[in-house]
């Protein structure tokens, strides 16, 4: 059973984006709006987190500070 936080297997990339070339895999990638890190090698890193959650899809709110807790909800 996969784990969202498992990394995907070059197979796995290849059958997710239809494409064999590295290259084609990350513009496969940016244009869905999914996060990766290139490795050395070129190929895209990324986890089943990132491809279930793309990055134009999550909410982020500027309005809060990480480093400050949120007073207004005690």
């Amino acid at each position: 059973m996969k784990n969202e936080h498992d990394i995907l297997s070059p197979d796995e990339l290849v059958q997710l984006t239809g494409h064999q070339y590295k290259s084609r895999q990350c513009q496969w990638l940016n244009e869905a709006g999914i996060w990766y890190k290139k490795r050395r090698d070129g190929s895209p890193s990324t986890t089943w987190y990132h491809i279930a959650h793309p990055l134009a899809y999550r909410q982020f709110s500027t309005e809060q500070k990480l480093d400050e807790p949120n007073f207004s909800a005690m």
